[in-house]
């Protein structure tokens, strides 16, 4: 009755987003890069202290 079509096809975006596994900003969008470090871990040692 208000005729806002507009808003219908805005809400149907924002539904469709996460049905469709998307963003504003693409695939994967939000992902941040993993550092990739080859240094090997050190045994920690620890001392009982009584």
């Amino acid at each position: 009755m208000d005729k806002q079509w507009m808003l219908v096809g805005l809400g149907a975006l924002f539904a469709l987003m996460p049905l469709m596994n998307i963003g504003c900003c693409g695939n994967a969008g939000c992902s941040t890069l993993s550092a990739r470090s080859n240094k090997k871990l050190e045994e920690t040692t620890y001392e009982e202290v009584r």
